[in-house]
């Protein structure tokens, strides 16, 4: 029964997907301004993303072109972090870098200090995604000052707990101090999902500095925090996690019940 709500769901989405694309062509043939005309462009590339990546390409150079028409930098900037979001989500790291990069060289000295330091963010994630440990450093520590100063206790928890991943195998030391840091602001913010990504983070830093029953703590932290909340695709990294515990632990029938989570979510929740 649960499968078919998922195969349902599915269908649905992808049904969903194509009639806003429908709507949206029909909006850029009625558009004349070159501005508006890239924004909707974008708009369809980003719909199409999982169902056709050819169209989705047509599009994002047909964004680029309006967007060249526009004489406008601030509109170029714009198609370029809508471009690199798109693959950004196809994990084509190195390329959305490259889109980010060009969109930064825009903002960096624009009085639009959120749309710098959102581009900031994620500049640090992908340059961690791709093992660049200083330029992430530099990139996250320079945003958590900016959050610091808006007050955005969020924004300063998830940029904490980033720093503390990107430290994790390299310095535990900092790596905790950053988690716990993180978990400390998280926890007066009533945000499950933030909640247990820092606690299945402090459970592998636990691990980590040889104290696995305080790891075990936290990773049971997770779960409760994960199975009382609507599930996502990305809990599946949560369960697995937790199933490496226990195979390191040499508790075999934990650690398959786990990945069997993990590999559920992964193969039946298209969406998060």
């Amino acid at each position: 029964m649960f499968l078919r709500i998922i195969v349902f769901l599915f269908v649905f989405q992808i049904g969903f997907a194509q009639e806003r694309v429908s709507v949206l062509l029909d909006s850029l043939t009625l558009v004349s301004e070159s501005g508006e005309k890239a924004r909707i462009s974008q708009e369809i590339a980003w719909e199409l993303k999982d169902l056709d990546w050819d169209r989705t390409i047509h599009y994002m150079e047909y964004s680029e072109s309006f967007a060249l028409q526009s004489n406008s930098e601030e509109i170029l900037a714009k198609h370029y972090i809508a471009t690199a979001n798109i693959y950004y989500e196809k994990d084509a790291f190195d390329v959305a870098l490259e889109y980010y990069l060009k969109a930064y060289n825009f903002y960096k000295n624009e009085s639009d200090l959120y749309q710098k330091n959102s581009l900031e963010n994620s500049l640090a994630i992908i340059y961690a995604k791709l093992n660049n440990k200083e330029k992430a450093l530099y990139y996250f520590k320079d945003i958590s000052k900016y959050w610091q100063e808006e007050r955005d206790s969020l924004s300063i928890a998830k940029t904490f707990n980033n720093i503390g991943t990107l430290f994790l195998e390299v310095d535990i030391d900092s790596s905790m101090y950053y988690y716990t840091k993180a978990l400390l602001i998280a926890k007066n913010l009533n945000n499950d999902n933030l909640n247990t990504f820092i606690y299945t983070n402090l459970g592998r830093g636990y691990y980590l500095n040889d104290q696995p029953k305080l790891s075990l703590r936290y990773f049971k932290k997770a779960i409760e925090t994960t199975e009382k909340k609507t599930i996502t695709n990305t809990d599946a990294w949560i369960y697995n996690s937790i199933s490496e515990y226990y195979l390191k632990e040499k508790q075999p029938d934990s650690a398959i019940y786990y990945a069997n989570k993990s590999y559920y979510l992964l193969k039946n929740i298209p969406y998060s």
